[in-house]
């Protein structure tokens, strides 16, 4: 009886070591993308861009847009820095 109470407690204290362990590393994976972009742009000194981006507007549904149909917008974003020269 007491080598199963022991049994069940180590296994008890394994799964939570297990768990805590899991929620304390999770943490640390799961860095902020912004972040770690930015960090290794300044390690790098310098960095540039490329971006498009679509822009879809849609009218409520609402009796008094009835008829009027979405807008797309689509605009492209570059850019460049050099960090060591500022």
């Amino acid at each position: 009886m007491k080598s199963r109470r022991l049994v069940i407690a180590t296994i008890c204290i394994i799964l939570l070591s297990a768990g805590l362990i899991t929620l304390l590393t999770a943490g640390r994976r799961a860095a902020d993308p912004v972040t770690a972009a930015w960090e290794k742009a300044r390690a790098a000194g310098s960095y540039h861009f490329e971006s498009e981006v679509t822009q879809i507007t849609m009218p409520t549904a609402k009796v008094t847009n009835v008829g009027r149909s979405s807008r797309t917008e689509r605009f492209q974003l570059n850019g460049a820095n050099d960090l060591r020269a500022n």
